[in-house]
C-alpha cells in the first residue's frame, strides 16, 4: 500500500514504512499516549527509540529495530555519545510531548529537504528549535541550510550551538571549521 504523507510531496511505500525506525517508535508513543501507558521517545544521536517507563527508577528501552531491549550503555558506547550530552539532557533522557513535537518537526523537515523543498524544511526546523530545543539535529540542519545560502554568521550559532549540545557532532564540527 502506499500512501503520502500530507503536503510534503514523499511519497511512501510500503518497504520504506517498514524501513524506518523513526516512524515506528513514533507510531509507538503515539499508542502510548492513546491507551496511557508511559510510553516516551528518547533521542540518540543517530535515532529515535521508545521506553516504557515502569516506576520512577525503572525502564525498558525498546529498540525497534531487534525488537528486544536495549540498555542505556548500549547506546552511549555504540554511538559515542559524550558524558556532557547525556548528562544535559541532549541524549538518552525521556522526551517530553513537545521535545517530541519538535523531533518530528525535523523528521518531516529531512522528508522535505530530501524532496527538493529547502524553504518548507528551513520553516519547518525553525518551528522544531523551540519545542525542543536541546535537540542538535535541529540546529546542525537548519545551520547546514544556512551555510549553503552563505548566510554564514548565522550558520555559525546554530552549528556553535549543535557542538555544545553534542560535543561529539562531528559534522556539525567540520562545517563550522569551514566558516572560521
Amino acid at each position: 500500500m502506499a500512501g503520502r504523507i500530507y503536503g510534503t510531496g514523499y511519497e511512501l511505500r510500503k518497504n520504506d514504512l517498514i524501513g524506518d525506525v523513526c516512524r515506528k517508535s513514533y507510531i509507538y508513543a503515539a499508542i502510548g499516549e492513546a491507551l496511557n501507558l508511559p510510553i516516551y521517545l528518547v533521542r540518540s544521536p543517530f535515532h529515535v527509540f521508545v521506553r516504557y517507563q515502569m516506576d520512577s527508577n525503572r525502564y525498558v528501552n525498546w529498540e525497534t529495530t531487534s525488537m528486544s531491549s536495549v540498555p542505556d550503555s548500549y547506546y552511549a558506547t555504540t554511538q559515542e555519545i559524550s558524558p556532557v550530552s547525556i548528562e544535559n539532557g541532549t541524549y538518552l533522557k525521556n522526551l517530553s510531548y513537545h521535545e517530541a513535537l519538535g523531533s518530528v518537526c525535523n523528521t518531516v523537515g529531512n522528508l522535505h529537504l530530501a524532496g527538493g523543498n529547502e524553504e518548507k524544511a528551513f520553516s519547518l526546523y525553525n518551528r522544531g528549535i523551540p519545542l525542543d530545543s536541546m535537540n542538535p539535529l535541529l540546529y546542525y540542519n537548519r545551520g547546514a541550510i544556512l551555510f549553503q545560502s552563505k548566510r554564514f554568521e548565522a550558520a555559525r550559532k546554530d552549528l556553535e550551538k549543535a557542538v555544545q549540545l553534542d560535543p561529539n557532532y562531528h559534522n556539525a564540527r567540520e562545517m563550522l571549521a569551514g566558516i572560521r
